[in-house]
């Protein structure tokens, strides 16, 4: 895929990398040696505790949502609009009943306003927590390098799993979230990115390691030059990661040889809130190899809102008697209109192509070969309707 060399990707000084002259820092700087290394404070609260820490910021929410005029009970607020005063049960229910009549008195314009003003916070508090967690991901999966390779060097058999098992017991850290940890921090810019969060990087370290030829040094910003992703124009982080989630679905179709499908349909079906999974994958390399077009895949989830699934659990052989009953069906709705003088009615030529590549997907996986493009078609004096004795 061409490389867009000239695209400035590189958020060098930007997002987490130490930018300035690369000394080491100030005394008591991560590494530095005036002091020892300090932690932010990271005892989870108890539930009551983030209950009333919830219940506060609710309470202020749904005051500045109401107004100060006209509270219920003895709820008192300063200049700020911040409530002062301690908030009994029953002036909680009070306040909470006086937000719900207002919403049911709203237009749409303000309702609008509601719902974009409380997702947008929303958004953003997500964000903020994203990277930061980025950064302490990115942290832990270095520490947990560089235990493994200590205990690499040692005749312990399952020493690194043995020591996590024994060290790691509160909090518990499973095995896939080590290696989690682990991939994010074995990219060599990753620093660079931590904005990300912990999620997205960890889909974009699998991804990186299927490619053989991106720079070592530099392989997200490498990526993002690949498939012509400028973070730079996004507005905000949310955006960021869809950006790169676009990269990241891109670089699976090509990975998995899956051609034809442009960056435009892919980013429309991301749109609709799929993320491409392993059946997705497949059934798009079926229809190619079967000589349709993947992209139609998408386009049909796009225009539906919905991936065809099967429902319940996968029994084969039910499926192969409901296919068989189902193609006769076809077969003999197929045969009334090829008998009919004329076929009125919409019928979409594009579900047609599509049934017609699905099934060729299906005989590949039979191991039976298509037909080709010249096999003649039956004779509509042949009688389809007609079964075969079993």
């Amino acid at each position: 895929m061409e490389q867009h060399q000239n695209q400035e990707n590189d958020f060098s000084g930007f997002m987490g990398a130490t930018g300035g002259t690369g000394g080491p820092g100030a005394p008591g700087s991560f590494g530095g040696p005036a002091n020892p290394i300090t932690y932010p404070a990271s005892t989870p609260l108890s539930p009551d505790e983030l209950n009333a820490k919830v219940r506060t910021e609710r309470i202020n929410m749904f005051v500045g949502f109401t107004g100060a005029a006209g509270l219920p009970g003895n709820i008192q607020v300063n200049e700020h609009g911040q409530v002062t005063s301690p908030v009994s049960p029953e002036d909680e229910a009070a306040l909470n009943e006086k937000v719900l009549v207002k919403i049911d008195t709203m237009g749409p314009d303000e309702l609008k306003n509601v719902i974009v003003t409380n997702t947008m916070a929303i958004n953003a508090a997500t964000a903020d927590v994203d990277a930061h967690n980025g950064n302490r991901a990115y942290t832990v999966g270095k520490a947990l390098l560089r235990v493994e390779y200590i205990l690499s060097s040692r005749t312990i058999k399952n020493g690194f799993e043995t020591w996590c098992s024994e060290n790691l017991i509160k909090p518990r850290i499973s095995k896939r979230t080590r290696g989690k940890y682990m991939d994010i921090a074995r990219i060599a810019d990753a620093l660079d990115y931590v904005v990300l969060g912990i999620e997205k990087l960890a889909a974009l370290s699998t991804v990186l390691k299927r490619f053989d030829n991106l720079d070592p040094q530099h392989p997200i910003r490498d990526f993002t030059m690949r498939y012509n992703i400028n973070l730079m124009e996004c507005p905000d982080v949310e955006e960021m990661r869809f950006e790169i989630g676009l990269g990241i679905t891109m670089a699976k179709l090509e990975q998995n040889d899956i051609p034809g499908v442009d960056k435009d349909c892919v980013r429309k079906f991301l749109e609709t809130g799929f993320v491409l999974e392993k059946r997705d994958l497949e059934a798009m390399k079926a229809i190619h190899d079967a000589g349709g077009d993947p992209a139609k895949y998408l386009e049909k989830i796009i225009e539906t809102q919905k991936r065809p699934t099967v429902s319940g659990s996968l029994n084969t052989r039910t499926l192969s008697k409901n296919i068989m009953e189902q193609a006769q069906e076809i077969r003999d709705t197929v045969a009334e209109l090829l008998k009919a003088p004329k076929i009125t009615g919409d019928i979409n030529i594009d579900r047609i192509d599509a049934l017609i590549q699905d099934l060729n997907a299906l005989k590949l996986r039979l191991g039976v070969t298509p037909p080709s493009e010249t096999t003649p078609l039956p004779s509509q004096d042949a009688n389809p309707t007609e079964h075969p004795e079993s």
